[in-house]
């Protein structure tokens, strides 16, 4: 037997399978899909099986596979087209493609063990291949005895481990006690108190349901040693029949949209509606019917708060369901619980953020993308796919139906609703939204003020007496975002990126916000020597500064990259939340997802117009979505450079119609998406051949797509590299192009990045 193998190499544009032999011994082990250590050159390297045939063309000094790094089959035959699809429509090659639908945990693992807790249960033939060891390395020698290896797996009598990790093992339920019964400092902790001396030994889904509390304040007794957790074998098994435990009241409207989903097929659909909790009792019905007719249903969310949130809403109210979770906070042995689950399709619900869209499901009814307008969709590294777009094909190739949700959708989204390629579920009405804006070019010339109006701060003052909480949110982590000196007018900037360094006060230093270059030496100017320094702008560092010295007694906290590094940081902001232990919370636009709390009183974005006038086509679009999605809290302020813009003028009428009108003309204009397709392309390397390929491949595509749908090059210092973005509806012939020039330049030193969904532009 034969099998083609595509293989993990860096070489420029290497995109083909070549051929190896299977040896006896493997043979049973190797599937389409399957990692195997082949022989390349003079290295040995890691491969895709995409291919197995009885026979080959290159019969003559063909090499064998030396290894097979799983026993299992690990990717579906709907995987291995994905991941063919992908490789076609990134233009990648299709090992990166391939490589994306293995969970990294499964990955980077070259020794394999077969353990077993009991050699008296295991079969007298494989007692002696552990030599009465519990644990013993899979060799050529132990696969010989390959049927009785995959019974006793099969049967839990022994399992696979690997050098780091070891997954398979019998999973563990989280059941906690009261250690101190004492009076505790907040409402949430003593609900929790009270319940578990009521039910000792819950587990944790039924205190989070029961006591309306989050993972992290449960996490936070335990380390307190308030609480005891302890870990006892978890049996997975629920036969217990689907119940929908909330009454669901729509409106006649609403149900229309739940009856015109049933009705039509063959389509994506694009759930506009302005209530969240509309869209959570939508979610429920559908999850509900989709499980009673066993067929599965997966929820793919932008963060694992919202996952977190959603899971719990859930568990509140639909019982018996089989339910699991997916993403990065998980432990290992968490997700690779959930990944066999679904592999062998053992889940009615599985809600996870984008790292889980590559699972192996194959009985799906139903998929779910929760703020489907969210950039945190668009995968910013190599290969730089569109989840959304992968959830279509997915959908499409298992026979699921797919809805798009969101409050503010994407431009993109709404637009192809409007060319029904799209169905639209639409629930919404134009409102007066309760925001108050501020014009801080007023507030500058009567209060001498660029960071609080006084009518945040008047309502900070209000929210401190209820004692709730405020948060301002502002999109920049440093002190100031410019330094120049007063006497020659000198802007300090990056040495090897020319840009304007921003001040990290409480580090003493400038940094360069691209390549990440420190400057300690910036209180002397380097022009002409004075000490007369002014730093312009402000971040993160200066708010809290600033907020300090207006609220001297108030309880603050900063959150960012740089003061929530570890999951303890984390868990206890969020515990802080919850029992209302901060007044002010300052952060960046992260933020807007943990605003759900009945204790937060007031959300401010300081400086609408970082995101308004961002370096992207998209601003306006950001803008209104961040407004859109805050407009039911109790205080909302926008602070502005620019009130009368149309993305917040719209914003505040709840006036989407209005805003994409609007946003539409403009990108016609200026022929953008979605008129047309807008690719990046990032070319490192040699500096004096960076310009040179770029120019060269610029006059080749100018005559496929007109030089005026070709921005640049120029040099783009984030990257280190020359950056072009081309305006398109071509895509084979602009990729073919591509790939001519690559060849004809013929300079293997240049790195060429084709994006074909950029993150940022």
């Amino acid at each position: 037997m034969f099998a083609k193998v595509v293989v993990n190499i860096k070489a420029q544009n290497l995109n083909e399978s070549f051929d190896y032999k299977i040896p006896e011994e493997l043979i049973d082990f190797v599937f389409v899909g399957s990692r195997v250590i082949v022989s390349f050159g003079f290295q040995d390297v890691l491969g895709y099986v995409i291919e197995i045939s009885s026979d080959s063309i290159f019969k003559d000094n063909i090499k064998p596979i030396k290894e097979v790094l799983d026993y299992d089959k690990e990717l579906t035959d709907e995987q291995v087209e994905l991941a063919k699809y992908l490789s076609n429509s990134l233009h990648v090659p299709l090992v990166n493609t391939l490589d994306l639908m293995m969970p990294s945990f499964l990955k980077s693992k070259k020794r394999k063990y077969l353990y077993t807790s009991d050699l008296s249960k295991l079969d007298p033939r494989l007692v002696s291949l552990f030599n009465n060891k519990k644990k013993v390395l899979i060799t050529d020698e132990i696969l010989k005895h390959k049927d009785l290896i995959k019974d006793a797996i099969k049967t839990n009598q022994i399992s696979v481990e690997y050098d780091v990790y070891s997954y398979g093992k019998s999973k563990k339920l989280r059941t906690y006690e009261v250690i101190d019964s004492g009076k505790q400092k907040s409402d949430v902790r003593n609900r929790i108190i009270d319940y578990l001396q009521k039910y000792p030994g819950a587990s944790l889904d039924e205190v989070l349901i029961s006591c309306d509390c989050s993972k992290e304040i449960i996490r936070t007794m335990v380390k307190e040693k308030i609480i005891k957790e302890k870990l006892i074998p978890a049996l997975d098994i629920n036969d217990s029949e689907i119940t929908l435990k909330k009454k669901l009241d729509f409106t006649i409207d609403q149900s229309q949209l739940y009856y015109k989903f049933y009705e039509t097929k063959n389509k994506p659909y694009l759930l506009f509606a302005d209530s969240e909790e509309f869209m959570f009792d939508f979610y429920l019905q559908l999850i509900y019917d989709y499980s009673t007719k066993n067929k599965q249903v997966v929820i793919v969310a932008p963060t694992i708060l919202i996952v977190e949130e959603l899971s719990l809403y859930i568990k509140k109210n639909i019982s018996g369901i089989k339910l699991y979770t997916f993403h990065s906070k998980n432990s290992k042995n968490d997700n690779y619980d959930t990944f066999m689950n679904v592999k062998y399709q053992n889940f009615d619900l599985l809600i996870t953020t984008p790292m889980g869209i590559f699972l192996p499901f194959t009985n799906l009814g139903l998929i779910i993308v929760v703020d489907e307008d969210n950039p945190f969709y668009i995968y910013e590294n190599f290969p730089y796919y569109d989840a959304k777009e992968v959830l279509k094909k997915r959908a499409e190739s298992l026979d699921a139906k797919l809805i798009l949700a969101s409050k503010t959708p994407s431009i993109k989204s709404y637009y192809k609703a409007l060319l029904n390629q799209y169905y639209l579920l639409e629930d919404h009405k134009v409102q007066n939204n309760n925001v108050i804006t501020v014009d801080m070019r007023k507030e500058l010339l009567e209060e001498q003020n660029i960071i609080l109006s006084s009518i945040l701060i008047d309502n900070i003052r209000t929210a401190l007496k209820e004692n709730k909480i405020s948060m301002l949110i502002v999109n920049n982590k440093a002190f100031s975002t410019l330094i120049k000196c007063r006497d020659c007018g000198e802007v300090f900037t990056c040495s090897k990126c020319k840009v304007p360094l921003t001040l990290y006060k409480s580090k003493n230093v400038a940094r360069c916000s691209y390549c990440g270059h420190q400057d300690d030496s910036f209180h002397t100017c380097h022009k002409c020597n004075s000490e007369n320094i002014v730093s312009y702008g402000f971040g993160l560092e200066k708010v809290y500064h600033k907020v300090s010295m207006e609220f001297p007694q108030a309880r603050i906290i900063q959150v960012d990259a740089d003061n929530i590094k570890t999951l303890e940081d984390y868990n206890n902001t969020i515990s802080a939340i919850e029992e209302n232990t901060v007044d002010i919370i300052i952060g960046t636009n992260a933020l807007t997802k943990k605003v759900n709390y009945d204790n937060i009183k007031v959300v401010c974005f300081l400086y609408i117009d970082s995101y308004l006038y961002a370096n992207d086509f998209r601003g306006a679009e950001y803008t209104y979505n961040l407004i859109g999605k805050m407009t039911g809290k109790e205080v909302c302020i926008i602070q502005t450079n620019n009130v009368n813009h149309y993305a917040i003028q719209s914003a505040l009428k709840n006036d989407y119609d209005n805003f994409y009108n609007l946003e539409i003309a403009n990108r016609k204009l200026l022929n953008y998406e979605p008129y047309t397709e807008m690719n990046r392309i990032i070319i490192t390397g040699p500096y004096d051949k960076l310009f040179h390929f770029a120019y060269y491949y610029r006059k080749a595509l100018r005559h496929l797509i007109g030089i005026e749908n070709i921005l640049g090059p120029t040099y783009d210092f984030k990257e280190q590299g020359v950056k072009l973005i081309i305006k398109h509806n071509n895509f084979d012939g602009v990729v073919k192009v591509l790939d001519d020039a690559i060849k004809n330049f013929n300079e293997p030193r240049l790195n060429i990045s084709f994006q074909r969904y950029p993150k940022v532009m």
